[in-house]
């Protein structure tokens, strides 16, 4: 193998470990009939779920993605906008509003696949968001979020499942503060 041989496979090989994508559904909450006064609400409830059938995420998981959505609706959107944001809901709590998260789906890859090659090994979190009124039960909006993380190479096996939940989380946060005017 000659020098120029080396040099040109050493780069090709360096760029499939390097480069990848990472795509995000935008979460557009739709709003429904339903028009409350957003001044009113003092308390945030934030509650996931999974849809029935196949999907398993961890109560760990769960809780993680409750408090990184905290975090960002704290320190972002809503920064000193609620009084209590909450992960269990309560039924003293009068003007309220609860962000009520399916999730679709939950797949935390392989690092080392995603290492290998671009593409494989790909984290995906989907999931339905439904924000509700507590005292009426009425929903507010509704949308759909989702994001995919494929890089492949060195970032791609550094890169763990939290990354993309706190991802995920900012794009929910986004979205709530848009909704409500923030």
């Amino acid at each position: 193998m000659n020098k120029y041989t080396e040099v040109l496979s050493i780069f090709t090989i360096s760029l499939l470990f390097m480069f990848g994508c990472s795509t995000i559904t935008p979460l557009v909450l739709k709003p429904t009939d339903f028009k409350p006064d957003f001044a009113k609400y003092k308390t945030l409830e934030i509650n996931i779920s999974v849809v029935d059938g196949g999907v398993v995420v961890s109560e760990v998981a769960q809780n993680r993605i409750k408090e990184f959505i905290k975090t960002e609706i704290s320190n972002g959107c809503c920064k000193n906008r609620f009084e209590n944001i909450l992960f269990e809901p309560k039924t003293d709590q009068l003007q309220s509003m609860q962000i009520n998260i399916k999730i679709r789906k939950y797949d935390e890859g392989n690092r080392f696949l995603r290492s290998v090659l671009i593409g494989l090994g790909a984290m995906e979190i989907y999931a339905d968001v439904d924000i509700k009124d507590t005292t009426s039960g009425k929903s507010i909006s509704t949308g759909e979020v989702g994001k995919t993380y494929a890089i492949g190479g060195l970032a791609g096996a550094a890169t763990g499942i939290e990354y993309l939940e706190k991802e995920f989380a900012k794009e929910v946060s986004k979205a709530f503060g848009k909704m409500i005017g923030i």
